[in-house]
């Protein structure tokens, strides 16, 4: 993984499976990683999203994690490694963010999907804003905290050109001590996106905006969905439409 001169980062996805993007390569530009306030899971922020409009939030999202546009750059900045130390709130959210950049990659890819194939009959499963009330999607405690960061899709061989629109990724997580150690635990992992009107976007029928969203649905005896061969699904929760 890289870090940009912005702060953000660039991760190149290891496996592109089921996408016209197949065979090539594509890369994840990530913003730096914000800390939801007043929220324990991912649901809860998607629901607090909907509660004004899609524009404000797309510039919300653009003025507190902004991403560059890094398109026909040669050089995007300098390797990261991945022995980050819980030292600090930077240290750990750099953290968390290579430890949840294999499961967001999935993610993004299904994004990708949805926003290629997305209708205006989607709007018949859509939600008011109360969002996923299932067990997997809000499996969080309620010590978790949630942190935020926001996604471009973006295609290497094409000079980063953006691939998409951006995305939301909301990472659930924990620091929990164990034998006098901070130990960084991943409770979920959400990646979301915003329909909105205009050329490469869409309204639902009766011309509200919504959230779509995706999480990775946690594994049998495996507390953080992942390790011991286990392999996790995806699940598509209702849509979210913004309530303005």
């Amino acid at each position: 993984m890289v870090r940009l001169e912005d702060g953000g980062y660039l991760h190149e996805i290891n496996r592109v499976v089921g996408t016209p993007w197949a065979r090539r390569r594509l890369a994840l530009q990530v913003s730096q990683p914000v800390v939801a306030e007043n929220a324990a899971t991912a649901s809860e922020v998607l629901d607090k999203m909907t509660e004004t409009s899609a524009e404000d939030m797309c510039r919300f999202l653009a003025k507190t994690m902004p991403i560059k546009d890094i398109a026909s750059r040669k050089h995007t900045g300098d390797v990261v490694r991945r022995s980050a130390r819980l030292n600090s709130g930077d240290d750990f959210l750099e953290a968390l963010l290579f430890k949840a950049m294999d499961k967001m990659e999935v993610l993004v890819q299904q994004g990708l999907k949805i926003q290629m194939t997305w209708t205006a009959d989607s709007a018949a499963s859509t939600s008011t804003g109360d969002g996923d009330r299932s067990p997997q999607a809000t499996a969080a405690t309620k010590d978790c905290m949630v942190c935020v960061v926001v996604i471009q899709v973006r295609d290497p061989t094409e000079g980063y050109a953006a691939i998409g629109d951006p995305m939301i990724g909301l990472m659930e997580a924990t620091l929990e001590k164990r034998d006098g150690k901070v130990k960084l635990e991943m409770q979920g992992m959400h990646v979301a996106g915003i329909l909105l009107v205009g050329a490469s976007r869409k309204r639902t029928g009766n011309g509200r905006a919504m959230i779509w969203s995706t999480f990775l649905r946690q594994c049998v005896g495996s507390p953080n969905g992942g390790g011991g061969g286990c392999r996790c699904s995806y699940v598509r929760n209702p849509d979210r439409v913004f309530r303005r």
